[in-house]
């Protein structure tokens, strides 16, 4: 479920955020400045936690359904130039 302040198309969400991420490039393994744009861009979103510093840089960041049982869902992505 999408936060309430939600309100732009998530295309030119995900557009927008990637220009933000094109805009200040990092080198590999030191991602930390986009990490923390990665974490600013999901608290928009009701996530039930983020957890930082994940393999170095990484972002981890958890949804419950609050629907009881064995099922789950797992989205990777990776940025980098090409992204």
């Amino acid at each position: 479920r999408l936060a309430s302040s939600y309100t732009r198309p998530m295309s030119e969400l995900r557009t927008s955020f990637r220009h933000v991420l094109h805009a200040h490039p990092e080198l590999a393994h030191a991602e930390h400045a986009t990490a923390d744009q990665v974490v600013a861009f999901m608290q928009q979103f009701n996530s039930t936690g983020i957890v930082t510093a994940t393999a170095g840089a990484g972002v981890v960041v958890t949804f419950d359904s609050g629907v009881e049982g064995p099922r789950s869902l797992l989205l990777r992505a990776q940025c980098s130039t090409n992204c």
